[in-house]
């Protein structure tokens, strides 16, 4: 999934919340580690849509969390893309996803 922002912002933080709707423990379906990777990239400059993606978050084999927030240093972007590597066993949703930092009008910390 990607979302192009409305202008150049220096991202510093983001909050994925995940849902399970395929969870069954009778069944033995019981939590796993969602591995998915953040990324974020600068579309503004010479690179255009040719620029690189920056993980700013990797969760491949990392915390099974169905709300995950996480602070970063600040990263300037145009976009960001969630990729989920390996799916888990059983349904999966995304609740909900947020970016959060200031456009790069103002200083980036």
């Amino acid at each position: 999934m990607t979302a192009r922002f409305s202008g150049v912002h220096g991202v510093s933080a983001a909050r994925v919340a995940w849902t399970e709707p395929g969870l069954d423990y009778a069944a033995g379906r019981g939590p796993e580690v969602i591995a998915y990777t953040l990324e974020l990239r600068d579309t503004s400059g010479d690179a255009g849509d040719d620029a690189p993606w920056r993980v700013v978050i990797d969760n491949r084999g990392g915390q099974d969390l169905l709300i995950d927030y996480r602070s970063f240093a600040a990263v300037v972007a145009t976009e960001a893309r969630l990729v989920i590597h390996v799916p888990p066993a059983y349904a999966l949703g995304l609740a909900d996803i947020a970016v959060f930092g200031r456009s790069t009008a103002l200083p980036v910390p």
